[in-house]
Formats: C-alpha cells, structure tokens, sequence
C-alpha cells in the first residue's frame, strides 16, 4: 500500500463540480452596468457570457497560490522553487507538511543522483530574485507576503534523495515545517476556494491487514493544483474533519506564471 505507485486502482469516478460562489461578487461588481442598463440584447448575451465564468472558468491560479488559510507559513519559500524544479525537468511537484518531492519515482538509486544533480545545478545560492517573483505574486493578489515565512540562508537545504517506500527513491527538499495549513480539510478547501473542478478517487491495495489506501484528490485551476486526502489522514478533534496533508502542483504552469511577473 503505497500513494507512490502510480498503478492505484481507479475508484468509480464521481461527478465533476464547478467551483463559482467565490466568483460571483467580483463578475457582478465587473458587469452589472450592463446588465442593469443595457438593452435587452446586451443584457442576454452579459448573461451568458457570466453564466459562461460561473459554471466553466478555472479559479485562477494565482488564486490559489495565494490563499493564507489554505497554505502555511512556509509555502512561498517552497513556490520560490518550483520554477528550478521545472527547469531540471520536474514538471509535476508534490508538497508535503515540510517536504517538497519530485513527482518521479525512482527504482535505481543511481538514475535518482543523476537527477538529483540537475535540480542541485538549477538552485542558485541567492534567492532573493526568486523570492521577489514570489512577492509580486502575493502584491497582485492583494495578499499580505509579510504572513508568511521566508527561510533565511541558514534555514535553507539542498534538495536530496528521500525514500519513499519499498526501494524507490525521490527527490525531496526541506521547506520549512509547514507547507500546507495545519487544519486544511475538505471543507476548509470548499469554503476558500468553492468547489474542485474534478473530485476523483484512486483505491491502492494492500495484502497487510486486508487493508487498502484510499486517496481523493480535489482539483484546481485545470489541475495545476490537486489537493490530496488519505482515508490514514489524521481527524481534527471535535468533528473537525480529516485532514488534507498533501498537494500536487503542475511546475510548469506555475513557472510560466512567475516568469510572467518578471516583466
């Protein structure tokens, strides 16, 4: 049983939801002239046209890169690396409580040190460019940077090989202690950002005990940003739900959206 096989048996598939209450204030704060105002025609097609953003757009993802009450204080110095993990040819990136880890797998010890020195070439010693992408992202969305915690040149590590069950080996990076809000939960996830666009489930068997893995995913923003669930996460007490301690991020689309905020 392990959420690192990739050959987890695909649960039935549940019905795809559309994440829009959080976009209804800013739509009608941006359209309402016209729908108040305008003539019949125009009003119609306003009309679909919203309907259109409500029901099918992306939350954007800078959107949810930035949401305080579903990251940790160390989630910018983690982002501040994710365009060097690009770059060394990692393009799907999972976060962990304090643990960034390339999305590969590798069986051979040999092949993941061939990897791993790659990622070691692409992270400069002076991240404080990258660091200043990761706060005009934050600017842009009107979020206060200064919440969260920058790791000082002490605080800092190299990327390194992690096992990750049975012999296979990652690539994996200390960030801090805390990646992901300590109490995010399904219904935290909702509440912040509405609905996933997709709500899928993958079953990973196991002879021990008879018992199997079962993990649900949440996804973002055309799955740049999945948000992953164990049925072996721990349960906030009080009825507080069990807890989402995981996220898989596409490094190439959020490497494109900093690199955008360099000009």
């Amino acid at each position: 049983m392990s959420p690192d096989n990739p050959n987890g048996e695909e649960a039935a598939a549940l019905p795809p939801q559309r994440g829009f209450s959080h976009r209804i204030r800013h739509v009608w704060r941006r359209h309402r002239r016209k729908l108040m105002y305008g003539s019949a025609s125009t009003t119609a097609a306003v009309g679909i046209y919203i309907a259109y953003i409500l029901l099918f757009a992306a939350l954007p993802l800078a959107k949810v890169l930035t949401d305080q009450r579903v990251w940790g204080k160390d989630f910018p110095a983690a982002l501040a690396n994710i365009e060097q993990w690009a770059q060394a040819g990692h393009q799907r990136i999972v976060v962990e409580r304090n643990l960034v880890l390339s999305g590969e797998n590798y069986a051979r010890v040999s092949d993941a040190q061939v990897a791993l020195q790659r990622v070691i070439q692409e992270f400069p010693r002076d991240h404080t460019a990258r660091v200043e992408l990761v706060r005009r992202l934050f600017a842009k969305e009107r979020q206060q940077f200064l919440a969260f915690n920058v790791l000082s040149p002490s605080e800092r590590t190299s990327p390194t090989l992690v096992r990750t069950g049975g012999e296979n080996v990652r690539l994996g990076l200390t960030t801090g202690k805390e990646i992901l809000a300590p109490d995010l939960t399904a219904a935290v996830l909702m509440k912040e950002l509405g609905k996933p666009q997709k709500v899928s489930r993958k079953i990973f068997r196991s002879e021990f005990e008879g018992r199997s893995e079962v993990l649900t995913t949440f996804a973002y923003s055309d799955e740049a940003v999945q948000f992953v669930q164990s049925n072996y996460s721990p349960v906030l007490p009080q009825g507080g739900g069990r807890i989402i301690d995981r996220a898989l991020l596409d490094g190439s689309k959020i490497a494109e959206l900093l690199k955008k905020l360099r000009h």
